[in-house]
């Protein structure tokens, strides 16, 4: 399965991404160029930025990757 479409399904499934829970998890080096190609084919990626301590205890923002929630009528 390519990274998109590990990707894509992760999302789908309803779990936030990051940049690290996809070099780590899934072992995806390029999350964000990823996102990008999923954004030009229409996919609704929402990014929020958020705040953490990283391992040198720097405060630091990075990018959580969900997708909306489709309204069922």
């Amino acid at each position: 399965m390519s990274q998109y479409k590990i990707m894509l399904k992760a999302l789908q499934e309803g779990k936030t991404l990051t940049r690290s829970i996809c070099t780590f998890k899934y072992k995806i080096f390029e999350s964000p160029a990823r996102i990008t190609e999923m954004r030009k084919a229409g996919i609704d990626v929402k990014t929020k930025m958020v705040s953490v301590i990283n391992a040198n205890g720097k405060r630091v923002r990075v990018a959580n990757w969900t997708l909306e929630a489709k309204a069922v009528a």
